[in-house]
């Protein structure tokens, strides 16, 4: 077989486009063929998407977790037990021409997918089908598909890298933290 009909045979890849400087999900967008980006003067950041994602219930889902960096020298960091879990809002299907500009499937943005009308506001005591849920109760819904030990190695994966993230950028954030705070002042020694 020639390598352009294994090139033809093979699904095509997606690509997620990022404004670098955006927030809340505003001017995300996905392409097939990353020669088809319409540069402007806004840079962006062009990454695979990735098409198999886990789902729950069928929906896609990020998770946003809390660190905190204790000290620099030496290092310590805070990895907070809890988190938030954001879905997406329309059950998940593989990226298609004709689904490409459906946001509500393929981004979990919360400032997004409040406007969809599938969006499930919680309240404490019922969060289990919620579009933004508790770490712990996702963790808690996950151990019902996965085993206890699958659960607990996709943790320990996701602190490594947190670890391995933050040591990358170890060097930025020691000359930040020193442009920052003066180093004659003692207390108040914090920056976000």
């Amino acid at each position: 077989m020639h390598d352009e009909d294994r090139r033809r045979k093979r699904p095509l890849a997606t690509f997620i486009v990022k404004p670098s400087d955006g927030s809340q999900g505003e001017g995300i967008y996905l392409i097939r063929d990353p020669a088809r980006y319409n540069a402007t003067n806004r840079p962006h950041v062009i990454q695979k998407y990735i098409d198999r994602p886990l789902l729950i219930d069928g929906l896609k889902f990020d998770i946003r977790i809390y660190v905190l960096i204790l000290n620099l020298d030496p290092l310590e960091i805070f990895l907070y037990n809890e988190g938030l879990v954001r879905f997406a809002t329309v059950d998940y299907q593989p990226p298609s021409a004709t689904n490409l500009h459906l946001t509500f499937m393929h981004l979990t943005n919360y400032s997004l997918n409040k406007r969809s009308a599938n969006y499930k506001h919680a309240s404490d005591e019922d969060q289990i089908n919620a579009s933004k849920r508790k770490l712990t109760l996702v963790w808690s819904q996950l151990s019902q598909q996965f085993s206890l030990n699958e659960v607990e190695r996709a943790k320990l994966l996701i602190e490594e890298m947190i670890n391995k993230t933050i040591l990358a950028i170890l060097p930025e954030i020691r000359i930040e933290y020193v442009s920052e705070l003066p180093l004659t002042r003692k207390q108040d020694r914090c920056f976000q």
